[in-house]
């Protein structure tokens, strides 16, 4: 009798990006142009952004950008770069399904290497 056993490979690293509290509603009501955007903030330019650091240095930036139509709607985006801030090429953090601040986490890989996976947590905080 042959007996196999699995072994995962797959390393996960996980970071924390904190949203003040009630961000994930607001950032999603800023999203869906429910939320007047300051005139003095430019196209393509964060209305809101927060970071999140992993331990292997990576950080995450993300939030939502200025449209050019922002009492209709705008853009959130995460980008990500390593521990000198280089951004990643590909944007490895796909939010195109992504209508909204209300989830939990997001998962993503920085190339095709698809054992080591990072996952950022969205947490309301005061602090």
């Amino acid at each position: 009798m042959i007996h196999f056993k699995i072994y995962n490979k797959m390393r996960q690293h996980k970071a924390i990006m904190k949203l003040p509290v009630g961000g994930k509603a607001a950032w999603t009501k800023i999203m869906q142009g429910e939320t007047p955007v300051d005139k003095g903030i430019d196209k393509n330019m964060p209305i809101v952004c927060s970071v999140a650091e992993f331990p292997d240095g990576t950080k995450v930036i993300g939030g939502v950008l200025k449209s050019d139509q922002p009492e209709v709607f705008n853009i959130k985006f995460m980008y990500a770069t390593d521990a000198n801030g280089k951004v990643y090429p590909n944007n490895p953090v796909d939010v195109s399904d992504n209508e909204d601040f209300m989830s939990n986490s997001i998962t993503f890989f920085l190339n095709d290497n698809e054992e080591v996976e990072y996952q950022v947590e969205f947490t309301e905080s005061t602090v």
